[in-house]
């Protein structure tokens, strides 16, 4: 085994130690094009062939890859972070602030609220206890609609 034997193997195994830190699976196809390439070295190929079996393995993995990828990467629909609140129901827990401004309490945590647009005036007749519909996340205010 010579030196670019060696230089495949840690190539290889540094781009699939990259590839499940990453899990992109962009490194992937260069890892496995390392792989080809060290094989190629242990089938006593010569270096040109090494590089052309790493170029090619690579471009062909790549190909594949990139699909299956794109049908992961959007296959999940799970809401975090703030977007999660986004259709929940929020609790009205005080009276009325002087700037229009309301506390709810959503999911355990406290918020402002305001009402949906042309409807902000209205944010004064909403009771303590009363639950609204959260439409989207404004920064940090919560933009509800009443319940009718």
């Amino acid at each position: 085994m010579d030196l670019w034997f060696w230089i495949w193997l840690i190539l290889a195994a540094a781009l699939f130690i990259s590839e499940m830190m990453s899990v992109t699976f962009f490194i992937l196809p260069f890892a496995v094009g390392a792989t080809a390439a060290m094989i190629a070295n242990l089938c006593g190929l010569g270096l040109i062939w090494q590089w052309v079996i790493f170029i090619l393995v690579s471009i062909i993995s790549l190909a594949a890859c990139r699909p299956l990828a794109n049908r992961l990467s959007r296959g999940s629909s799970a809401k975090s972070g703030v977007d999660r609140l986004i259709g929940m129901d929020a609790v009205i827990i005080d009276h009325p602030a002087p700037l229009g401004m309301r506390r709810a309490k959503v999911a355990g945590d406290l918020w402002n609220i305001v009402l949906e647009p042309g409807l902000e005036h209205l944010v004064n007749e909403l009771l303590v206890g009363e639950r609204v519909y959260i439409m989207r996340v404004d920064g940090t205010r919560l933009i509800v609609r009443r319940y009718q």
